[in-house]
């Protein structure tokens, strides 16, 4: 091999490990604010809206590096989609508490709460 190729190579993987590193990197971030919400068992003023479209947005470099071939891609966002799906069910989860859609069976409900009223 020439040394065009053997820096085209270099190029490619290094900058495809920096790619995934960055990626996974920031959909971590958010990890230790997530996990504290959860066990405080409420979302706490968490801004969970951009969590689906981090989601969207990381399958849909998945697919398209599964498509290209391209394995840095697909690692890159792969595990980023892994982890906001996690986020959003997680949300869901405590969103639904919050609500009190998940009481006890045996907790004390209001007669006047219909589909409309929530406490």
């Amino acid at each position: 091999m020439d040394k065009i190729d053997e820096q085209n190579i270099m190029m490619t993987h290094g900058f495809g490990l920096l790619g995934v590193l960055c990626n996974v990197g920031l959909s971590l971030v958010s990890w230790s604010t997530v996990r504290e919400a959860r066990k405080l068992g409420s979302l706490g003023g968490l801004d969970t809206r951009p969590y689906p479209l981090f989601f969207v947005t990381n399958l849909c470099w998945t697919c398209y590096g599964i498509s290209i071939g391209d394995l840095w891609l697909w690692l890159s966002g792969g595990p980023a989609a892994v982890v906001w799906l996690y986020f959003c069910l997680n949300a869901v989860s405590l969103m639904s508490q919050e609500e009190g859609e998940l009481q006890l069976p045996n907790s004390p409900t209001r007669e006047a709460e219909g589909l409309l009223f929530h406490p």
